[in-house]
Formats: structure tokens, sequence, C-alpha cells
């Protein structure tokens, strides 16, 4: 997997990529970041649930964000809260060459991150629906 995904990153620059959970672990990876087993925090005692999703200030200057913000009259003080389903196993701590951190969280440092205009990848799940708990 980590061969295809490198030969399409290289050489079709025309593609981009979009991972969840394993996707954004294997896709870090394979572009130069690490991935590790997550440690065990007291303070989260569920593997499965809703978590708050905190953006940093470059979240608010990825223009999907903007666009959104502007079509929907938001500033960053009136963006509803981030809340994602969660299942954690591994977890990237740390970016391929050229990611940006987006969004973090108590659980994990590395929630959603890009690389430019291309990748975007994010650690929760979306396929997960809200009556998961």
């Amino acid at each position: 997997m980590k061969e295809f995904i490198k030969n399409v990153y290289v050489n079709h620059p025309h593609i981009k990529f979009i991972g969840g959970c394993f996707g954004e672990q294997v896709i870090a990876e394979t572009l130069g970041g690490k991935v590790e087993k997550m440690p065990h925090n007291p303070a989260i005692e569920k593997c499965l649930g809703r978590e708050l999703i905190r953006p940093t200030d470059d979240f608010y200057e990825q223009d999907f964000v903007k666009k959104y913000m502007a079509d929907n009259k938001l500033t960053k003080e009136t963006l509803p809260k981030i809340v994602l389903q969660e299942s954690h196993g591994d977890h990237v701590v740390s970016l391929p060459e050229g990611g940006t951190l987006l969004c973090y969280s108590d659980s994990c440092n590395v929630e959603v991150y890009c690389i430019k205009n291309r990748v975007l990848c994010f650690q929760s799940h979306p396929d997960y629906n809200c009556g998961l708990q």
C-alpha cells in the first residue's frame, strides 16, 4: 500500500489524497511522518466516542474553511464547535515534510493535517454516526 501511495504522490501530482484514521496514518508514514501506538491516558478512558477537536490558526487559512465561513457568515468566534467520532489505537506523532497541522484534541496532537492543496487527513471516523458512544 505504501509503495502505491508513494508512486501516486510522486508520479501523479494531479491526484489528491484524503485519509481518515488508518488512512491518515499510512499517508503520513509513507510521506515521511511518524506513527506510534497511542499511549495509555487515564484522563481519556473511552476508546470510542465523541471528542472536541480544536482548530489551529492554520485551519482558518484553508480555502475550504474560508469559503464555508464566508458562505455561512461565520467568524472564528461563531464557528460551531467541531466534535468528531474517535477510536484511537495509533496516531501520527510527526507530520510529513510540508505538512500543516490544522486541528488537535485532548487525545491526539494531530487530528487533522494537510499538505498544500493536495492531501487532507484526519484521525476521526466520519464513517461512524453520532449514535456510537
